[in-house]
């Protein structure tokens, strides 16, 4: 007969009375900042710094309401997260991506209107149009990173299915395309390529609202290096 480690047979009955608890298994928790968040949460304080550097004028709201709107909205999420409310955290990170974005294409804006007044010294306008153009790199990055195949938590969870961007791994198929999964990096250089050249580059944009996305990405950079460069060169001139 084969005995067991603790010298009871296989078959022995299990003794009656509560048993012990079974060991705890880790498992990803979907939605939001779950995929190697610190890469985010990184790329979210450099926006944030970014975005306090802008010029008075040109910002909204006071040096610190960004920065304690990202805080407050990582909390929340990071507590949705730990009370496996998937929804409500995707929907925090969702928001968090937002704010960003509306603080930042509204800056571009603003900054447009005061460069068509003549309102704009050139040494802060090239400042300030570096510092909008990085974080508008940055906050499209996080988009494509937190919708592609369904968020960080979904693609750790359940594999890489590819939604919304095709990367060149996926289109070569195996062996590059092998337990394969694009990272914070790879969405951030997409997004890079995307403000850089006005249009995709290596990666193929698939859904709808990543075209979109990809236009609004692209419109905001064209603003900032076709017009608002190019006049401050002149004005320097």
């Amino acid at each position: 007969m084969i005995e067991s480690p603790d010298n009871q047979p296989a078959d022995a009955p299990v003794p009656p009375g509560p048993q012990p608890p079974a060991a705890k298994t880790s498992r990803p928790v979907v939605g939001g900042l779950q995929f190697r968040p610190w890469e985010v949460i990184v790329a979210f304080g450099i926006l944030a710094y970014l975005y306090a550097r802008v010029s008075q004028p040109l910002r909204f709201g006071p040096i610190w309401l960004l920065p304690l709107l990202f805080v407050g909205l990582l909390i929340a999420h990071m507590i949705a997260q730990q009370l496996e409310r998937p929804f409500l955290a995707r929907r925090l990170a969702l928001s968090l991506i937002a704010i960003g974005t509306i603080a930042i294409e509204s800056s571009i804006a603003v900054l447009v209107r005061r460069l068509i007044d003549g309102d704009v010294q050139a040494p802060y306008l090239l400042r300030d149009a570096a510092l909008l153009w990085i974080a508008n790199v940055i906050v499209f990055g996080i988009w494509y990173w937190e919708l592609d195949g369904g968020g960080p938590g979904k693609r750790l969870q359940n594999g890489y299915q590819p939604t919304d961007l095709a990367f060149p791994q996926i289109q070569l198929g195996p062996p590059f395309s092998t337990d394969w999964q694009p990272g914070f990096v790879d969405y951030l250089f997409c997004a890079f390529t995307a403000s850089a050249a006005f249009s995709p580059t290596d990666v193929t944009f698939l859904s709808q609202r990543a075209k979109i996305l990809m236009m609004v990405q692209a419109a905001g950079s064209i603003i900032i290096l076709a017009v608002v460069a190019a006049r401050a060169v002149n004005i320097l001139k």
